[in-house]
């Protein structure tokens, strides 16, 4: 098969015309007869498609946007009422004195806590849509904050400490240096752990406050241990100790068999504290990203000639290298289906 090459009025996102290989001659039948476009009306076409193009595009990634979203509503609603579900086991049993259930509420107890892991591995396009603080996380990953008893700037340092930290096997070495001040140390510590994927700052009591992704959070063993030089932390012993997150962790509540006690309870009613509080986000962020493909649909509306009815104009005058190049370049959704989504 002979290979022809030819150029014609196809736009790229740039607006540059280029040269493309066309296999098979048939595309080009009914091209001869077409009389060619002055230069500014083709670029008018050009702007015309260009301008829709790019609302198609916004108004694409804002019906992303709400599809995350709404997802992430979802999978609240489910974890909430999985929590509220557990605290009627709990609570009573907790005022009771009663550590031990009965076999139909440890049934039911796992029950909710196999619809809370579901609902908390709520994806869209390959993207959790909640982190383990319950927190919605729609446009970027989260990082959950997280403590390391023993581990803060509240010390003398009359002398130099090395601290060493190792977190699920990635080992991350702190010098707490006499001649340093806090921000020095902090700026150091966070070149030390970038290792292992962690940050550090210090908070209002000069904790250390320790972050990680929440992809990450949510694989690590939650085990560290900590070697010091006999200062603060014993000479040359590995102590093994939890790392705690700065707000409650939903994993602590899907674990079995569950603890029946006061933290419990006390973590249960903090977590649906935390699922009201993003539920409200929620509700807000998809009033704003309504507004905001409104805007982008209104492009459409103001044209005097939208992208569909100048592809039905192309396909009716049979210019076919035209059509392809369309499919080929400048493939979107229709209006139809954009108006359909922002309902």
């Amino acid at each position: 098969m002979v290979t022809t090459s030819r150029i014609d009025s196809s736009v790229s996102s740039l607006g540059q015309n280029s040269p493309t290989a066309v296999k098979s001659p048939s595309l080009l039948t009914g091209i001869a007869s077409t009389r060619l476009k002055p230069v500014s009306e083709t670029n008018n076409i050009s702007g015309l498609l260009s301008k829709n193009i790019g609302a198609s595009l916004a108004l694409s990634d804002s019906h992303i946007e709400l599809a995350s979203i709404d997802t992430a509503r979802q999978g609240i609603k489910k974890i909430a009422g999985s929590l509220i579900e557990m605290k009627k086991i709990v609570e009573p049993n907790v005022a009771q004195g009663i550590s031990e259930l009965q076999p139909e509420h440890v049934a039911k107890i796992r029950l909710e806590q196999r619809k809370i892991s579901a609902a908390m591995d709520a994806q869209f396009s390959g993207k959790r849509v909640l982190d383990s603080n319950l927190s919605e996380q729609i446009n970027k990953e989260n990082q959950i904050q997280f403590k390391i008893e023993g581990l803060d700037l509240n010390r003398s340092r009359w002398d130099n400490e090395l601290v060493t930290l190792k977190i699920d096997g990635k080992i991350s070495l702190l010098m707490f240096e006499a001649a340093k001040t806090d921000d020095e140390l902090l700026n150091q510590f966070n070149k030390a752990l970038a290792f292992a994927d962690v940050s550090v700052k210090n908070d209002q009591k000069n904790e250390l406050i320790l972050s990680m992704g929440d992809a990450q959070w949510r694989q690590s063993s939650k085990v560290t241990t900590v070697t010091g030089q006999g200062h603060r932390f014993p000479s040359g012993q590995a102590i093994p100790t939890n790392i705690t997150a700065v707000n409650d962790d939903i994993a602590t509540l899907t674990k079995s068999p569950l603890p029946i006690d006061e933290h419990t309870l006390s973590t249960i009613t903090g977590l649906i504290n935390s699922a009201k509080g993003s539920y409200q986000t929620l509700n807000q962020l998809k009033k704003s990203e309504v507004e905001s493909g409104a805007a982008h649909l209104q492009q459409f509306e103001t044209e005097p000639t939208p992208f569909e009815p100048k592809v039905n104009t192309i396909m009716s005058e049979q210019k076919w290298a035209a059509a392809f190049n369309l499919r080929q370049n400048h493939a979107t959704i229709s209006r139809k289906t954009v108006v359909d989504l922002l309902k």
